[in-house]
Order: C-alpha cells, then structure tokens, then sequence
C-alpha cells in the first residue's frame, strides 16, 4: 500500500513480481505517469535509439536489478512522459472513448505513448 501512496515504483517488491509487472501495476494505477517496460519496446525502441541503458538478457528479457528499477523512472517513464508531452504541444490528439462509451479526441498520456509503441 506504502507503494501506491506514495506512487513509487521501486517500492512495489512483491514475491515473483517482476520489473514488467511491476510497471504494469503502475500504469493502470497512474496511468498519467506510467507506461509499462515491456521487452518489445524496450528491445526495438528504447534500447537500439539509446533511450534507455537497461540490463538485458540475451533473449531480450529485462533482468530484475535495482539499477533497471531505478533506470525505469529516470529514462523510461523520462521518455513516455516527454514524448505525451511533446503530442500535447503540437496539439496532437487520438480517437477515443469515454466512460460512457461517447467517442472523444483525447490527449496523450505516458501509457498512451507505450501503447502506440508496443509492437
């Protein structure tokens, strides 16, 4: 709980949650913040563009470290955060829904950009 009030990721260490699930947790939770780390973007975006400086496994999976914990919010969330922020300015907008189904332009949000990149 100590995790979502204080909306701080390295805090969310539950047995067998790992580094993409953690950050799943946090995406859904604030997803104005967040993005999930998953391998696809990381492995075709983030890390080729040197985005981020993950540890990686050779199979492309994020190894589960302290230092990919901390590298998730200052070069990831860094990233997902700087680009919605970007789309916003040039007034970029996408089709969605609303809560009632009613479709809406809408801006772009940290999860929004992790989403656009998943592959």
């Amino acid at each position: 709980m100590d995790a979502y009030s204080n909306k701080e990721f390295s805090m969310f260490k539950i047995g067998g949650v790992r580094i993409p699930t953690a950050s799943a947790f946090m995406r859904f939770l604030f997803p104005d913040r967040y993005g999930v780390m998953d391998s696809r973007v990381v492995g075709k975006i983030t890390q080729p563009n040197g985005i981020t400086t993950l540890s990686i496994r050779d199979d492309g999976y994020i190894n589960d470290t302290k230092q990919n914990t901390y590298k998730y919010e200052k070069e990831y969330v860094v990233f997902l955060q700087s680009e919605a922020g970007i789309l916003n300015e040039l007034g970029i907008t996408y089709k969605d829904v609303d809560k009632d189904g009613i479709a809406i332009d809408s801006y772009f949000r940290a999860c929004d950009v992790e989403m656009a990149l998943f592959i």
